[in-house]
């Protein structure tokens, strides 16, 4: 083994000394063993003239542990998931960083300083104390820098638990990597979460000491939550969209505290905060720019080159388990929860005419000619009904409403499901203008399907949009999907 070259290795090579010589005693050979004052050795060493206490030396070393015990917390902060993510937050953790190594150092320095000149009695212990007063008066002392951690490691924990609610989402790391993604090929809209609260790296402990953090507020945390859920309503209704990109980013805004959403269109930021509207009463909506919010996720509309159903002739089609082999009707494939407005254009001239417009639960029966298989016939299934030039309300095998009209050539139709109704509007203006038809009220227990039933030759249903607001019209291929592409499941007569 290597000479001992410290105090501590001298003494417990002499400790462990008859021990070995014991085992070995035929290498025995006489040692003496020598303290030399660091003094005599020309190291810079004090002579001892005056001890420190051990109040003071148990003082130096609890305060060079906890400077260490907080870089050791950086470090293992920096290698968190989420700071890899974030740069801000990387960024901010390595000035930490920096700052303790520079206060080690600093202290370390001053003890260097000081301690040799107590030893030789050039200074009294109090000016040892003036050091730890120093520190304690900096901005940079040990309570702030531990709070300054405290928040950082908060602040990581709270981004981690929203990001592990947005899996799979894309996280881009500054405003040249969004703009990136928002261009893209083939990108016609976007949505982008945004953490609005995160720092620049600078550490401003004065001012950190009279702020109160975004993620100790649980206002803000709650706000966070509404516009995390609302954000993923949207991204699971069109995840597998081409058109529509969904982003996370952290982008530090002072208007909206906690997060926000940024929407655009072909690139171009169309609002920094897209929300959830405030839902009108059904029956007070009276143009049809009442229901744009937007977002697609809240419509489901079709482009004038639609999908149509028409009553003829008997067509020649697979057999199917979901297929409705008795009646003229049909389900489309999309679930609906949540607010959405489509729009029907119908058949109206020929007599006697039966179109209707309809929501069912997925269970409603495909098999035979019950009556208590048509759309409206039952407790699971509601209808809006064109009869004989008449407009009938139709659920549970229960007439509704009934009234007469000249003319009907489209129907607007409103889904809340939250809030329990399914309301009909006359959608006939060539202009924005709706005209409150009829509403159900229930309670919804699961999603329902739009529908239709179609009788009698030359009838027919197609969801259609004659709308001026472009937006709409660019999201006709995403409608169109979720929509149409079942109307080819109709059975015709």
């Amino acid at each position: 083994s290597s000479n001992p070259t410290t105090f501590e290795e001298a003494m417990k090579t002499i400790a462990e000394l008859p021990r070995i010589l014991k085992e070995k005693g035929e290498n025995a050979v006489p040692i003496k063993v020598w303290l030399t004052p660091l003094k005599t050795l020309g190291y810079g060493g004090a002579e001892l003239v005056k001890d420190i206490s051990v109040d003071s030396l148990r003082r130096i070393e609890d305060t060079l542990e906890a400077l260490k015990e907080m870089k050791e917390r950086c470090n293992d902060s920096l290698d968190e998931v989420v700071v890899k993510h974030f740069p801000q937050i990387k960024h901010y953790l390595q000035n930490f960083q920096k700052l303790c190594s520079d206060k080690i150092s600093d202290f370390q320095r001053t003890l260097k300083r000081v301690l040799p000149s107590i030893r030789e009695g050039r200074a009294d212990e109090s000016s040892l104390n003036n050091v730890f007063d120093d520190l304690d008066k900096s901005p940079y002392n040990l309570g702030n820098l531990s709070k300054c951690l405290d928040y950082i490691e908060r602040e990581i924990n709270i981004i981690t638990s929203f990001l592990g609610r947005m899996e799979g989402i894309k996280i881009v790391q500054n405003k040249s990597e969004l703009d990136r993604a928002v261009l893209a090929t083939g990108v016609n809209h976007a949505f982008c979460f945004v953490f609005t609260g995160l720092k620049n790296a600078d550490l401003n402990l004065d001012a950190m000491a009279n702020e109160d953090p975004w993620y100790y507020l649980d206002d803000t945390l709650d706000h966070m939550k509404k516009v995390t859920d609302f954000f993923m309503d949207l991204y699971r209704a069109y995840k597998n969209s081409t058109q529509l990109c969904f982003l996370v980013a952290a982008i530090q805004h002072q208007n909206y505290k906690g997060a926000t959403i940024y929407q655009y269109k072909e690139g171009r930021m169309i609002t920094d905060n897209f929300s959830k509207p405030k839902i009108r009463d059904p029956r007070t909506i009276k143009k049809r720019s009442h229901f744009l919010w937007n977002t697609a996720n809240n419509y489901l509309t079709l482009s004038e080159d639609n999908k149509k159903a028409t009553c003829g002739t008997w067509q020649t089609y697979p057999d199917h388990p979901q297929r409705f082999d008795g009646h003229t009707q049909v389900l489309c494939k999309q679930p609906l929860t949540g607010r959405h407005y489509w729009e029907v254009e119908w058949s109206a001239g020929y007599m006697p005419s039966d179109v209707r417009i309809a929501v069912a639960y997925k269970e409603i029966g495909r098999k035979g000619r019950m009556n208590d298989l048509e759309l409206g016939c039952n407790k699971i299934s509601w209808y809006f009904d064109m009869f004989y030039k008449r407009l009938v309300a139709y659920h549970d095998n229960k007439v509704r409403m009934v009234f007469s009209l000249t003319r009907l050539g489209r129907v607007g139709v409103y889904l809340d499901w939250p809030a329990g109704t399914l309301s009909f509007y006359d959608a006939s203006s060539n202009s924005d203008k709706l005209v409150h038809l009829y509403t159900f009220e229930t309670k919804f227990s699961e999603s329902v399907y739009p529908g239709f039933y179609i009788y009698y030759p030359s009838n027919y249903v197609f969801l259609s949009i004659n709308c001026k607001n472009t937006w709409r019209q660019d999201l006709t291929a995403e409608v169109y999907s979720i929509m149409c592409c079942t109307l080819l499941y109709v059975y015709y007569m």
